[in-house]
């Protein structure tokens, strides 16, 4: 049994939705697929968060 102390960013579902509408919606990736035509770039990463880490145990005491 662990101590619960790792931390850990929780988001909503419905936030992850929203932010993932939002990129598809205003953002041009064009531009990444031009950087690098010689070379076959098959990921891109973008990270999604809300900038707040919560142990798990914090959680579980709410």
């Amino acid at each position: 049994m662990g101590l619960g102390m790792p931390l850990r960013e929780f988001l909503w579902s419905e936030d992850m939705a929203r932010a993932c509408l939002f990129l598809m919606e205003n953002i041009d990736f064009s531009h990444l697929r031009e950087q690098k035509r010689d070379e076959e770039q098959r990921n891109y990463h973008i990270n999604i968060g809300t900038g707040k880490d919560i142990s798990i145990k914090e959680l579980a005491q709410k």
